[in-house]
């Protein structure tokens, strides 16, 4: 063979294996081509406020309960309507006493507990019942000339649930002029009046009548009837003498003389006309 065969036979060879040399580049090149790429995006996240629980944990949110001054709340109040005095709303120590629920708790109110007891006494055991659980909302009562009780009321809305705060109220029974413990002197004349306390009053059919209480109490009142041509009336408590218009509309009962408030001990009060017409109906002492 001579040399330009040669030489063109190496050529052939040459690029017969560049060839093949170029076809497996081409292969690999593929591959890596077609190899998929990942990409991971990390989701968003939300940012939480979380109280923390007792046991370190989330607590579970609560919708608060509703409030504010025209949701009531807790067991209801009530509120009892009983004068002072009882010559102020009755004729007698028979009284009707009345309550209610207070303000917007009154139609929430399903029953009540009233109970009443002597001012003085101080035992549990000394509360007289008037009404348990009892949708009532009025009682009668009789009470003692000369003594003052203390009434007490509570409410609650059903069976389900307890009473409330209690609410207390005090009521004094007046002395008629013609109880025991007053001493009437010869010139009172007795008169049977509509209205009046115990139904008479005592009219003094002379300037030296009198009438006259002793009493421990921490005060006293003086009830008499007025007219427009009443008198004035004389009241002496311990020594110390004063003198009172009754004049007025006629029929009108009223607290005529109003100690105030005294000191403890004994006192002597002593009642008598000072010129004109004097009429007494009842005394409070207490």
């Amino acid at each position: 063979m001579g040399p330009m065969r040669r030489l063109t036979v190496a050529l052939c060879l040459l690029g017969l294996l560049g060839l093949r040399l170029g076809v497996h580049l081409s292969g690999e090149a593929a591959q890596a081509q077609i190899i998929p790429t990942l990409t991971v995006t990390p989701a968003p996240t939300t940012s939480s406020t979380a109280t923390p629980g007792p046991t370190g944990g989330p607590a579970p949110s609560r919708t608060p309960a509703p409030s504010g001054p025209g949701v009531p709340t807790g067991p209801p109040r009530a509120d009892l309507l009983v004068p002072e005095l009882a010559s102020d709303a009755f004729a007698s120590p028979r009284m009707l006493l009345r309550w209610r629920g207070r303000g917007i708790d009154d139609g929430r109110v399903r029953s009540f507990l009233v109970q009443v007891r002597q001012l003085g006494l101080r035992r549990a055991a000394d509360w007289r019942t008037l009404a348990t659980g009892s949708s009532a909302r009025g009682g009668t009562f009789t009470g003692a000339p000369g003594e003052t009780y203390v009434v007490r009321v509570r409410a609650r809305e059903s069976d389900a649930t307890g009473y409330g705060p209690p609410t207390t109220a005090s009521v004094l029974v007046p002395l008629d002029e013609r109880d025991r413990p007053v001493r009437l002197s010869p010139g009172w004349r007795k008169r049977h009046r509509s209205g009046a306390w115990k139904g008479t009053t005592a009219v003094a059919s002379s300037p030296r009548a009198t009438a006259r209480l002793r009493f421990s109490k921490r005060r006293v009142r003086v009830i008499a009837s007025r007219s427009p041509t009443a008198g004035s009336l004389a009241v002496r408590l311990d020594g110390l003498r004063t003198v009172v218009s009754l004049a007025g509309p006629e029929g009108r009962r009223q607290v005529a003389f109003d100690s105030g408030r005294l000191r403890r001990g004994r006192h002597r009060l002593t009642v008598s006309p000072a010129g004109g017409r004097v009429e007494i109906d009842a005394i409070a002492a207490g």
